[in-house]
């Protein structure tokens, strides 16, 4: 389960001595997670390790400039935690989804009345959204 690049001698020796612990294939329950932002491993694994029971599938730390297997990563935290892997993707399609969204506000177009009239008088066929400013 654990990839080959994470099992280092260190953490072969924390599985051997009962510190750290695996699983077998058929005890996960894998799951398919969007490549977003809000779903970054990087973000997220200092908060996800200190849940219950999923430090010990973990090596105490990287070598340098390394860090933990995206897969591996979501299908532990799933496995162990799937309301909150729910949570979590829910959270991250809404952030996507939804124009007020934080990164969307950042990344929007504001049109002005004029504009946002001329954009909707537009023959095409593309989902345009305006907002009007004040």
């Amino acid at each position: 389960m654990m990839p080959y690049d994470m099992l280092t001698k260190d953490m072969l020796r924390d599985i051997f001595s009962g510190k750290k612990g695996m699983l077998k294939l058929a005890m996960v329950k894998f799951i398919s997670v969007p490549k977003y932002d809000e779903l970054s491993v990087k973000d997220l694994y200092d908060k996800v390790i200190q849940l219950e029971g999923m430090a010990q599938f973990f090596p105490d730390s990287y070598p340098k400039g390394r860090q933990c297997d995206r897969d591996f990563f979501f299908n532990v935290l799933n496995t162990f935690h799937p309301e909150i892997m729910k949570e979590l993707v829910e959270y991250a399609l809404k952030q996507r989804h939804a124009i007020e969204g934080g990164k969307y506000e950042l990344e929007s177009v504001l049109a002005n009345e004029h504009w946002a009239n001329e954009l909707k008088a537009m023959p095409f066929h593309a989902k345009v959204s305006a907002m009007t400013s004040t």
